[in-house]
């Protein structure tokens, strides 16, 4: 049974939490939906009561860094120039419904949002917020990005739709194809949508 709630005015994470409160109750996840998230992780985010998932980067001053104590979660600066650390913000969570008391005392910032990791650094001062550091997590900020959490997820295995057609003439290499495809030409680090044809001598590559 899956409810779903519209936030039809884009005013921040922290909004859109406050637009599902009424739907909680205890212990709950948070997670962003153009990001993609190991199944262990989640799982070792949910040992805790209040977690945050953090990822390692070669460029944290793109994103939120961490600032942390011994894994135990002190403030997430956004963007910094000087990173203290190369630890970012995966857009993960579990918390407990407290956390809806500190969404209350942040108000709304300069740019019309409620922001969610003032909040969540407020709560880390009173309570314990746990750091788990991520084993597989992909950000997924660019069109290309799908390519590469596409072949991880398949792990270098072509992945074929039951209703594709691969042809005699066609071929598909470290690929996904979806339904209704029809490939007569060759196909190689893609990944092909439904209902797709790929006619024979055409080449398709990183795509």
């Amino acid at each position: 049974s899956i409810t779903y709630v519209e936030q039809k005015e884009q005013k921040g994470t922290g909004h859109a939490l406050i637009l599902v409160k009424k739907h909680i109750k205890g212990k709950f996840l948070v997670m962003m939906g153009d990001d993609w998230y190991g199944k262990s992780d989640i799982e070792n985010c949910l040992h805790f009561e209040n977690a945050i998932l953090v990822s390692e980067s070669l460029h944290p001053q793109d994103f939120g860094v961490i600032e942390h104590n011994t894994m135990q979660l002190k403030n997430i600066v956004e963007k910094p120039l000087n990173p203290q650390s190369n630890l970012i913000n995966t857009g993960l969570y579990v918390l407990q419904e407290t956390i809806f008391d500190y969404l209350k005392e942040v108000g709304t910032s300069e740019r019309g949002d409620i922001e969610f990791p003032p909040a969540l650094v407020s709560l880390a001062q009173e309570s314990m917020v746990q750091c788990v550091k991520a084993t597989e997590y992909f950000s997924i900020g660019y069109p290309w990005d799908l390519l590469r959490v596409d072949e991880a997820v398949r792990k270098g295995k072509n992945y074929i739709s039951k209703s594709a057609t691969v042809a005699i003439t066609g071929r598909a290499e470290n690929s996904s194809v979806g339904e209704g495809c029809i490939i007569k030409g060759l196909v190689k680090n893609s990944i092909i949508m439904a209902n797709s044809p790929i006619e024979e001598g055409s080449i398709v590559e990183h795509s």
